[in-house]
């Protein structure tokens, strides 16, 4: 079990230097384009956690409003500021 979940990652990272051309690169490049890789998955994962679930709350509720209350579209107002 172990080996293969170790052999599935190091092909994931096999195809991802390939993909990237990572491999070409020298030992502090890689490094750098790692960094900047990870970090930028790192926010947009935190932002998602943070801001998408009361998002998805508040658009569902807005949504539940437009279903429900048909004979008043024209006057309901859509306020979608977090």
């Amino acid at each position: 079990m172990i080996s293969k979940l170790r052999s599935t990652l190091l092909h994931w990272y096999t195809q991802y230097e390939l993909i990237t051309c990572v491999s070409m690169l020298e030992p502090w490049e890689k490094m750098l384009l790692h960094s900047t890789t990870i970090a930028v998955v790192s926010l947009i994962t935190y932002s998602s956690i943070v801001y998408l679930p009361q998002y998805t709350a508040s658009l569902w509720e807005k949504c539940k409003a437009l279903s429900h209350d048909t004979t008043n579209l024209n006057k309901l107002q859509i306020n979608f500021d977090l």
